[in-house]
């Protein structure tokens, strides 16, 4: 699996600076076109399944390869407990775990905290990985400058808001630069893959 596995060498011939659109092509709209949600779920849990943007036409009908070839499983039933990350442009909404930097272990549906890494929410970087997919962080292709984003801790009420600051574009597999990123304020990194390929590149976008 292609997801966060990150750990030798470092190479920046591989970052794409990305604006307004894509640095690849997506299956989805952008979310940004899409009607504003309903109300989601309550307090307590999140349904089993997240509902996917209707195409406006926009003709986004090649993948990442990445999402292209990998199966979504069916989202469990999930607890409104600890912290989680949203997204609300882009209608992600994921519990934040403790990761162990490899991606071949990674879950569905759960954005993982790279060890050694900040706590998210602290000064810092913190670095946040997940699954290219729709509906986890496959969504972070449309991220755009200015977007909000939550850290939402369910076992306190606080919502600290950050927005996408920078959005990377693709990196090398193996660049770790961004993992080793130091800031004084509190920030997130948060990466996706974008190939079917352990060695594929990946996706990265922050928010401060």
């Amino acid at each position: 699996m292609a997801i966060g596995l990150l750990t030798v060498g470092v190479s920046v011939a591989g970052l794409i600076a990305v604006t307004s659109r894509p640095a690849v092509e997506l299956t989805h709209a952008d979310p940004h076109s899409q009607p504003p949600a309903t109300a989601g779920p309550g307090p307590q849990e999140t349904p089993a399944s997240t509902p996917q943007p209707s195409n406006p036409g926009h003709g986004l009908t090649p993948s990442s390869s990445y999402a292209a070839n990998r199966p979504v499983q069916q989202r469990p039933s999930q607890s409104r407990t600890g912290l989680w990350i949203e997204i609300p442009s882009l209608r992600i909404s994921l519990p934040i775990r403790e990761g162990d930097g490899r991606g071949d272990t990674a879950p569905q549906w759960q954005a993982l905290h790279f060890p050694g890494t900040a706590q998210p929410g602290t000064p810092g970087n913190s670095y946040i990985y997940a699954h290219g997919l729709w509906g986890m962080f496959g969504a972070l292709l449309y991220a755009r400058q200015g977007d909000e984003v939550d850290l939402h801790d369910y076992g306190t009420g606080r919502i600290q808001k950050l927005h996408v600051s920078r959005v990377v574009g693709r990196i090398h597999w193996n660049d770790t630069g961004w993992i080793r990123y130091r800031s004084d304020r509190p920030t997130l990194t948060l990466q996706t893959c974008v190939d079917d390929d352990q060695h594929g590149d990946r996706f990265i976008v922050q928010a401060t």
